[in-house]
Formats: C-alpha cells, sequence, structure tokens
C-alpha cells in the first residue's frame, strides 16, 4: 500500500529503546501496513518519558512519528482492505498484529527445523520477537503462550545470528542454551542492506502449514450399549441467521479466513484459547454477518 506521507527521520540515540519498532514498521509497511502502523503506535507509546521531552532532537522527532502515524491511520481508514481492521479497535488490532507475528514465526521455525539458515532467517524470527512485543499496545499482560513464544524467537535469533558471525553450523530446534537478547543495534552491525523478513498478506492462498501425519492409534475394545444422555441445548447467537449462514460480502468473506488462518497458527503452537476465541469469532460472523 503506498502512501504519500513524509519520510521519517533518522530515530536519535536518545530513542535508541524503540528504534527496532521504527525499523520493523518500516519493513512491514507494503505487505502488513495495519501491522506496521501498530508498530510506530508502540514506539510512540514507549517513547512518551518526562525526560525525552526536554532533548530537542527527540522531541522534534516524536512530532514527526505523531504525524507520520496520523497520515498513516488515514490512509489504512480509507483503503477497503484495511479500515476494518483499524475501526475495530483494540480486538482487531491485537488479531492482526498477533496473526503477523504468528506468520513470521511459523515460517521462520520451518526454516529453523529445515537447517535452512541466513541472514534472512534471523531477522524473521527477531520480527516476529518484536511484534509480540507490540501486542502490549492492546494488553499490558500477555498470555504466558505469547510471553513463551517471543521468548523462543528472540532467543533464536540471538543463537543463530552468533553461530553465522563465527562460522558455527547451528543446531536446529529447541537446544536448551538459551543466550541475551539480540538487540536491533548488534544486529545492523553485521546486516546492512539487507531485506526484510517475507510476510504474506492474509488472503484466499492455501496454508502453508503442513498438516499432520497420522497418529499411532491403538483401538480400544468397543463398551457395553449405554443409554445416551440428551443433549443439552446450544447456545443461541443474539442475531441468529438461517441455517445456511448469513450473506456475506467478499471483505467479509475473507475477514472469515484471515480469522481462521490466525487460529490455524495459534493451534500450531497449543494456544488453544487463542484459538477458540478466533474461532468464535468466526461462526459468529459466519452466521450473522456481523464481526
Amino acid at each position: 500500500m503506498k502512501m504519500e506521507v513524509k519520510p521519517l527521520p533518522p530515530v536519535p540515540d536518545k530513542l535508541k529503546i524503540v528504534r527496532p519498532y521504527i525499523n520493523a514498521a518500516k519493513e512491514l509497511k507494503s505487505e502488513a501496513p495495519v501491522a506496521s502502523y501498530y508498530c510506530n503506535i508502540y514506539a510512540l507509546e514507549r517513547a512518551m518519558k518526562p525526560d525525552v521531552k526536554k532533548d530537542p532532537d527527540a522531541k522534534g522527532f516524536l512530532l514527526n512519528l505523531m504525524d507520520y502515524a496520523e497520515a498513516h491511520k488515514q490512509a489504512l481508514l480509507n483503503h477497503p482492505d484495511f479500515a476494518e481492521d483499524i475501526q475495530g479497535g483494540d480486538s482487531s488490532g491485537y488479531e492482526v498484529v498477533y496473526g503477523a507475528a504468528m506468520e513470521l514465526f511459523v515460517s521462520a521455525d520451518k526454516q529453523d527445523r529445515d537447517s535452512n539458515f541466513n541472514k534472512h532467517l534471523v531477522r524473521t524470527f527477531y520480527t516476529s520477537a518484536i511484534l509480540f512485543d507490540v501486542l502490549q499496545t492492546f494488553k499490558e499482560e500477555l498470555p504466558d503462550k505469547v510471553v513463551s513464544l517471543r521468548k523462543y524467537a528472540r532467543w533464536k535469533a540471538t543463537y543463530i545470528h552468533r553461530c553465522l558471525k563465527n562460522n558455527e553450523a547451528p543446531i536446529p530446534g529447541p537446544i536448551g542454551d538459551e543466550e541475551g537478547p539480540l538487540t536491533d543495534e548488534s544486529y545492523s552491525k553485521d546486516n546492512q542492506a539487507q531485506p526484510g523478513p517475507s510476510y504474506s498478506a492474509p488472503g484466499p492462498s492455501s496454508s502453508t502449514y503442513a498438516d499432520p501425519g497420522p497418529s499411532s492409534y491403538t483401538e480400544q475394545p468397543k463398551p457395553s450399549p449405554r443409554v445416551q444422555p440428551q443433549p443439552e441445548p446450544q447456545p443461541q447467537y443474539e442475531e441468529e441467521a438461517s441455517s445456511s449462514g448469513a450473506g456475506l460480502s467478499p471483505d467479509l468473506m475473507q475477514q472469515a479466513e484471515k480469522l481462521c488462518k490466525h487460529a490455524g497458527s495459534a493451534l500450531q503452537y497449543e494456544d488453544v484459547p487463542g484459538a477458540i476465541n478466533l474461532l468464535e469469532k468466526c461462526l459468529k460472523l459466519l452466521r450473522t454477518g456481523k464481526e
């Protein structure tokens, strides 16, 4: 998505704590513009410190960032593919950023387990960890599973980065030896002009995850017949549609597909509550035509 917005100046040293989020926003702007927008919003939230406002360079940068974020928001609101994600508030924002983080994490994890090590993989793990940070824009206390995934992604980026720098062969997958976190500054020193992580925008494409093979199963002896209890009445949605579902516009169909895809990503890493929440929202959308 192209925006006629004046580029941001370099991040001053006084605000180096938010530099990773500004850089991630730049990397994701074309392929994940909503996630990019929230990276800048999170950077603003973290930068609003009393001592920062006393620094002329930092204050000037923050004013530019505010104008930039507002122009970005207006561009998203005027775009039919992204308006609902912004209008939906924190709930929609969390889903979009979480989906982007999980898509990058799953892609990086697969590449890692296939022993396909390179600088791009480091950046993909690192950017997924940054997006997990950005979720704190919507929830101060993140679910334990998100915290665990963020920690693993940041550690993997650090570990693979160090191995490549020292000409060592990384070990794929978890190895239980965590190191200090990789910073944006230390990464940039060794990876000038490297492309950002690939991100597939949600759409009607097929899933990139392979279905698990059939699990081993030993057939158990059939129990003796028993009287089945009467089923409990199912809860009704407030705005029930016909049994065939509501007539959905193409945009709402795409939104339903996106919710299912994000639920699949959550299940890949055993985030069952997150998957249930996303699927319930998808069912409501399919039944009522409303989010």
